[in-house]
């Protein structure tokens, strides 16, 4: 009997031993969640194109987070103009803010109730848009992430890689005719824009041209104006337009020449000098800007002003009959 109680006692000390001896359980380690893009393998350059957000969380309801997308910005850009700031919530998502620099696209969100648990949960769609071909990773970075009792999730991000296929280049942009020759008294002329599909848009010009209107596309009518004031009497000057195909780095031309062509003081373009050209002078001096007046051909003393002294010179060559030999003559003749 002695020893059965020992027996006993020995057991239960032993066995306080062994139990005092069982460690406590370790807290179990963070929920894992993963938050992931569903990129399209292959968009066209100069599209706009979708990418969507989803999050595995299995095992916890998320409520808050905090992601970025990073990309090469010369491939593909964020389209602000598309939903927030180039964001839109899906049904399984909370979005509060949202940030592109340059090439880091970042959003972050909470919700007091949470989302999930689950698998393949629509957090969100990033809106994007294709500049120029190429192929380029897309990393998804997790910085925060916490379930619904603000305890932190161990997230993981996870992206993927992307082809924008480059448009097939355009042939130069055509212009029919492809030269133009412009003289005084005319001052305009028109080409006609073909085979141009992106449209196009003028690169560079002389100065003394406009052209209406500067963009078009195929079929578009141009019409080129020459500024004459910024010519001297029988000047002639020439230069070339270059147009930029829109949809490519095609170019083309468009050779511009124009011939100021008049009688230095022949005020009026009429072709002879007379005293009605005196008279124009005469009150373009006083400041009545006659009509049809041309600047360039009364300063027939050539000191860089229109003064009366201008207009009573073309009225003597004009009782003279020119005065073939006299100073007034050579006077008048010498810039012509």
């Amino acid at each position: 009997m002695r020893k059965v109680i020992l027996f006993c006692i020995m057991v239960i000390i032993l066995g306080g031993v062994v139990f005092s001896q069982t460690p406590n359980p370790t807290s179990a380690p963070p929920a894992l969640a993963e938050v992931w893009l569903d990129i399209p393998e292959t968009v066209a350059e100069g599209s706009d194109f979708p990418m969507k957000v989803f999050i595995d969380s299995p095992d916890s309801i998320y409520a808050a987070i905090n992601f970025a997308v990073l990309f090469d910005d010369s491939i593909i850009e964020v389209d602000t103009s598309q939903g927030l700031y180039g964001t839109e919530e899906g049904p399984d998502g909370f979005i509060a803010a949202a940030n592109v620099d340059n090439d880091e696209f970042r959003i972050a969100g909470f919700d007091a109730v949470g989302r999930g648990p689950g698998i393949n949960l629509h957090f969100a769609t990033l809106y994007f848009r294709a500049l120029r071909g190429g192929t380029i990773n897309i990393e998804l970075r997790v910085d925060d992430m916490a379930d619904v009792n603000a305890e932190p999730l161990n997230a993981i991000g996870t992206g993927g890689t992307i082809t924008v296929s480059a448009l097939p280049q355009e042939p130069p942009v055509i212009l029919s005719p492809k030269s133009i020759t412009i003289e005084f008294p005319g001052n305009t002329g028109t080409t006609t824009v073909t085979e141009c599909y992106y449209g196009y848009s003028i690169l560079n010009k002389p100065d003394w041209v406009t052209l209406s209107p500067p963009s078009g596309g195929s079929g578009t009518v141009i019409t080129i104006t020459v500024d004459w004031s910024q010519f001297e009497p029988n000047e002639t000057k020439s230069g070339s337009v270059t147009f930029l195909n829109s949809g490519t780095t095609g170019l083309g031309f468009l050779y511009v020449a124009a011939t100021y062509s008049i009688l230095r003081g022949d005020v009026n373009g009429d072709g002879s000098i007379d005293i009605i050209d005196a008279l124009l002078t005469a009150q373009y001096y006083v400041g009545l800007n006659p009509q049809n007046f041309i600047p360039g051909a009364a300063d027939v003393d050539s000191d860089g002003s229109i003064t009366i002294v201008d207009a009573l010179l073309i009225a003597q060559y004009y009782v003279n009959n020119g005065w073939d030999d006299g100073a007034l003559f050579t006077q008048i003749s010498r810039k012509t």
